[in-house]
């Protein structure tokens, strides 16, 4: 029961930050950089999974794409991402290639799906950092290369996990 308040308070308090409403709002990250820290306070401790959104969207929307031919590495944190999403929220998202994407998508990697605003947020990452950004209901998480976007992918769910 404590792990599910920690992982909730985490998520009410992450998410809105990362996946605002109201348009494109992006975050970058360069690993050789220091952390970022964030105000923290307690959020709802009654929160349900099916209240989680992103760009708006309940969670239960989306589905995880894969770019068309994966590294290994990318496939492997996809399908973490995926298990632990499933295992902690009990919301079960596809891993899935761009031809399997749903309306709304956690995009992982550089895709076909790249908007504009999305390859010039990955533009100013360096060296193995990542960039996470919601744009038209859509999650990306991409880096300049392949173990950015993982740094990026195991960073996120190790702050909203733990």
């Amino acid at each position: 029961m404590k792990k599910l308040i920690t992982v909730i308070c985490l998520l009410s308090l992450v998410l809105p930050l990362l996946f605002s409403c109201g348009g494109d709002a992006g975050q970058t990250t360069d690993t050789a950089a220091d952390p970022a820290t964030s105000d923290t306070s307690d959020g709802p401790a009654d929160a349900k999974p099916s209240l989680i959104s992103i760009g708006g969207f309940p969670l239960d929307l989306f589905g995880i794409v894969l770019p068309d031919d994966p590294s290994e590495t990318l496939s492997s944190a996809a399908a973490d991402m995926a298990k632990l999403i499933r295992d902690e929220l009990g919301v079960s998202l596809p891993v899935t290639g761009w031809s399997g994407r749903g309306e709304h998508s956690i995009i992982l990697g550089q895709t076909e799906a790249d908007t504009d605003a999305v390859k010039a947020t990955r533009a100013r990452v360096q060296n193995d950092g990542y960039a996470a950004l919601e744009s038209g209901g859509d999650l990306y998480i991409t880096g300049a290369i392949d173990n950015g976007t993982v740094n990026g992918i195991y960073e996120m769910l190790e702050d909203f996990f733990g």
